[in-house]
């Protein structure tokens, strides 16, 4: 028996099902069927009888591997519902594995002055809230006891097709290679994506994201002894005193008493105010306003609501200065409610007019702003005085050196 043709299918209609066999002679074809258990690794086939039922070849092995689908996170996935079993939350481990995994086109695979021949990778992603501490953790040895996989580790911030670099890691050798980790301390708020490549000996592993730090669940209240409200020119400005680890504070606005009528986020770790505009607000109207401030957004963690602040609207038209007192230079607003002839003018309290900023046509829910250089002035209490055709409003201010 000679030109031996060992032809070898593995038929396969869900993992561990079913393979057939052919051998192919000079002088005939032996075939020999049955079922089988595939998993991942090394399989052997062992053909028993020809065509015509002589025994023509006895304990030949045809070994073959089966590897497995690729896996669905082979490629970055972009951020969707399909890519949900890939997302990491504080907390959670994910099994996975580099088996039958593909090369990412266009990214570097070197880290610790080490580079692969073959990354195969798979991907996973978690966001961040800009105040916690993540640590991502890959570990090659819990999924299986007979793991050896060389993990590399790579964290990237962006979108898929557009990746930064952020961190990778490369530290573990020896013979039992352990998993890779990396920490990465208040990252900025944001998506990020993890990459995790077969150096060496593709196998499962597991994923894990740890979270420390930063983000409070209960995040703490803002103070209320910290809380302001002034009236400017134009609008109501808002105030109180950042919470530590804040990324972030919600206001909300209401009619005294009444349902809320607004809300406004104002981002940042030092937000400390928002300024609600005169031209949203009714004249002559009471209203109430009430903050609070977070860590994250996803999910949400924030802390409880301030009391509500109480501020009005004025009837009309509404005159402010500032700084005040003042070395000298002063700048002083003026807004209305409608339409009207004004004049803006300085006067010392003996009634002696000092100066005249404006005069003329004034339009409803505009700022109007005036610098005043009193430098010249001796120490003193001023006025500002509007003159509209329905109303007279004076501020005083203080001229102190």
């Amino acid at each position: 028996m000679k030109n031996l043709i060992f032809l070898l299918s593995a038929l396969i209609a869900s993992l561990g099902s079913f393979a057939q066999q052919s051998i192919n002679t000079a002088g005939g074809e032996a075939t020999g069927q049955g079922s089988a258990s595939f998993s991942v690794g090394q399989v052997s086939y062992t053909a028993v009888e020809d065509v015509g039922g002589e025994n023509l070849i006895q304990g030949v092995q045809i070994p073959f591997e089966y590897f497995g689908e690729t896996p669905a996170n082979d490629n970055c996935l972009p951020i969707s519902a399909e890519s949900a079993d890939y997302f990491l939350e504080c907390g959670s481990e994910i099994e996975g594995t580099t088996v039958s995994a593909t090369q990412t086109a266009g990214l570097s695979a070197e880290c610790a002055t080490f580079n692969s021949a073959s990354p195969n990778d798979v991907w996973y992603f978690f966001q961040a809230d800009g105040a916690t501490d993540y640590t991502i953790t890959i570990d090659t040895n819990s999924a299986t006891s007979a793991s050896l996989m060389d993990a590399v580790l790579f964290i990237y911030s962006g979108t898929c097709g557009n990746l930064t670099e952020v961190a990778c890691a490369d530290e573990n050798f020896g013979p039992t290679f352990t998993g890779e980790s990396i920490t990465l301390d208040a990252a900025a708020a944001g998506f990020y994506y993890v990459r995790v490549i077969s150096y060496f000996a593709e196998s499962p592993f597991v994923v894990s994201l740890t979270c420390s730090g930063g983000c409070e669940n209960p995040f703490p209240a803002v103070s209320e002894a910290s809380l302001s409200t002034t009236q400017l020119g134009n609008a109501f400005a808002t105030g109180w005193a950042p919470v530590s680890g804040q990324i972030g504070c919600q206001v909300q606005v209401r009619f005294a008493g009444g349902s809320i009528l607004g809300a406004q986020i104002v981002g940042g770790a030092s937000a400390d105010g928002f300024n609600i505009p005169l031209n949203v607000l009714q004249p002559g109207t009471d209203y109430e306003w009430r903050v609070r401030c977070g860590c994250s957004q996803s999910p949400l963690v924030a802390g409880s609501f301030s009391s509500w602040q109480p501020f009005s609207t004025p009837s009309s038209a509404a005159l402010a200065s500032n700084p005040n007192p003042t070395s000298g230079q002063s700048n002083v607003t003026f807004t209305l409610a409608e339409e009207s002839y004004t004049t803006l003018e300085v006067f010392d309290l003996s009634g002696r007019l000092i100066d005249g900023l404006f005069n003329g046509i004034a339009m409803p829910n505009s700022d109007y702003r005036f610098m005043f250089d009193g430098s010249s002035l001796p120490n003193g209490v001023y006025i500002y005085r509007l003159t509209t055709e329905s109303e007279i409003i004076n501020e005083k201010f203080m001229i102190a050196r």
